[in-house]
This record gives structure tokens, C-alpha cells and sequence, in this order.
């Protein structure tokens, strides 16, 4: 917030991808705005974003099934200790991208591919985990629809990627972005680190 997008990663060393930076950035604005202490604001943004899965995971279950069920699946995730230990307590970012994620495979389903590609772009833009399901999004728009479909989606995520990234790169290339992906990935090379995944049962690390 101090100083601004451009030449943001050259200075921080950040390695998070630019929307969850522009989440940050309106948590530092709110924290000079109002003087408020920036530790109290971290967590906020994943906290409300688990609240908002609930309401989706209700609504996708609710669409499909009974209110019981929908209420039960809820219920099942909110308090789940994963859950609350992530966002609540530790304060990760996973629950944003995990919300992105989610919705962008309930547009899908329900027939909307452009706005699915919109939500799917943000959740990479958000944490780079999220092109694990860059494959299958693939697979099933080509099933679904067509290649030309699928050159379509590509242009519009791939548009936004770069229209979202460019405030870092003002002056340079925004094709230094990809840089940090790459960089990510060779940085963290471990099946889990620190997650609650089935690997995880055979050595956190």
C-alpha cells in the first residue's frame, strides 16, 4: 500500500501470484485509513471467504438434494478443524482459492463456461496450486464443447491474467509473471508442506 504495484515483487520477494496482493493491498488501506492495527486484518479476507464457500457448498448440495443435506454439508465443512485451523488460526490463503475454485466448477456444470474461466484465472491468480486442475478444466471443455471453445476460454483467462498482472510489471515485461510461477514450483517441491492431504500421512515434508 505504501508504495504501490510496480516493481512490487523486485522489492518484497514475495512469491504470491498478483490478486491475492491486491487483497493486501485494500487490507492495507483499510489499516491507514483507520489506524487499525494490521495484524487484526490479515485473517479476514480468508475467514469471509470460508463463510462464502458454505453458502455455495449449500447452494450446489441444496440444488441436488434435500435442505437437511445441503445444512449437514455445511456444517461438515465450518467445522472442520482443517478448516478453522487454516484461515481462523493460522491464517492462510488457501480458502480463497479453494472458493474460486469451487465456483468455477459449479459454472462450469451449470453451463457457463466463460464465467467458469473468469473464476478459474482468479484462483490461479491467487495461489499457483490452482493448475492442478488446469488438465481436467481441458479435458472437459473439449468433451463438453469444442477446441474452438476451448482456444476461446483460453484468450479470455489469458487476457485477464495479463490485464491483472500488469500493475507489478509497469516497468517491464508481464511476461516476468510466468517467472514467478516457475519459481514457485521449484521453490516448494514437496507433495505436502504443511497440508492437510493424503500425503501428509506418510511424512509432512
Amino acid at each position: 500500500f505504501n508504495n504501490g504495484f510496480s516493481n512490487f515483487y523486485q522489492n518484497s520477494g514475495a512469491d504470491y501470484p498478483p490478486f491475492y496482493i491486491y487483497i493486501l493491498w485494500i487490507i492495507g488501506a483499510i489499516s491507514h485509513i483507520f489506524n487499525i492495527d494490521i495484524d487484526l486484518l490479515l485473517k479476514i479476507p480468508a475467514i469471509i471467504t470460508d463463510i462464502a464457500t458454505s453458502f455455495l457448498i449449500f447452494h450446489i448440495v441444496r440444488k441436488y438434494t434435500s435442505f437437511n443435506i445441503a445444512l449437514l454439508s455445511v456444517i461438515i465443512y465450518v467445522f472442520n478443524p482443517a478448516i478453522i485451523y487454516t484461515s481462523a488460526i493460522w491464517g492462510q490463503v488457501d480458502s480463497i482459492y479453494t472458493f474460486f475454485l469451487l465456483f468455477a466448477v459449479y459454472e462450469f456444470v451449470s453451463d457457463k463456461p466463460i464465467t467458469s474461466s473468469v473464476l478459474f484465472t482468479l484462483s490461479v491468480l491467487t495461489k499457483p496450486q490452482s493448475l492442478v486442475l488446469l488438465p481436467l478444466f481441458t479435458i472437459l471443455i473439449i468433451k463438453k464443447y469444442s477446441y474452438k471453445m476451448l482456444v476461446k476460454l483460453t484468450c479470455v483467462s489469458t487476457i485477464i491474467f495479463l490485464f491483472l498482472s500488469k500493475p507489478f510489471y509497469m516497468n517491464s515485461s508481464v511476461s516476468e509473471i510466468f517467472k514467478l510461477y516457475i519459481s514457485s514450483y521449484i521453490e516448494y517441491p514437496f507433495t505436502s508442506l504443511n497440508a492437510f492431504n493424503f500425503w501428509a500421512l506418510f511424512g509432512m515434508f
